[in-house]
């Protein structure tokens, strides 16, 4: 009885590895191939705490910025000669801009920095057409290379190279 179910198992095994399977005689389980070859190259994407944190940042920002813009104006237009209240629909479509293009670096697409460069260096052009203090409108711009700089940390998981 011993003798027959040994050569049970000696055949599974054998049909086992004929399929590119291999048996652990240790703890009676096979080692299946892998399902994907290596061929295809695939890699799951990880991103930096400091990225994913940055890009919470940016929507949020945007976000309250763009409600603020759109619904209580009146606070910033009261700050501005009402020759210049144009720049506040501008700035509050770039914010939502900004918000699209942050969310397209969270699904790793490249244009979205792109995107955010363009609305970044357009919102500081509304900024000193208005008037604004250049060193104010200037913490735009850090705030670009901020992001610039947390897609570049990491080893394995540095943002800039995953991005497609």
């Amino acid at each position: 009885m011993e003798r027959r179910r040994r050569g049970g198992e000696e055949r599974a095994r054998s049909a086992q590895v004929d399929r590119g399977d291999r048996f652990c005689a240790q703890d009676n389980t096979f080692d299946l191939p892998d399902p994907m070859p290596n061929q295809f190259n695939l890699r799951m994407k990880q991103r930096h705490g400091c990225l994913t944190a940055w890009l919470i940042f940016v929507i949020t920002a945007n976000a309250l910025g763009s409600l603020v813009y759109f619904f209580d104006s009146s606070v910033v237009a009261s700050t501005l000669p009402s020759s210049k209240t144009w720049a506040i629909p501008v700035i509050a479509v770039l914010g939502v801009a900004n918000i699209a293009f942050a969310i397209a670096l969270f699904q790793w697409k490249r244009w979205g920095f792109y995107g955010l460069v363009l609305s970044t260096l357009i919102g500081f052009a509304v900024n000193i057409a208005i008037g604004t203090n250049p060193a104010e409108a200037l913490v735009n711009l850090v705030g670009l290379a901020i992001l610039y700089g947390v897609l570049q940390i990491g080893d394995t998981n540095k943002g800039w190279p995953q991005l497609e």
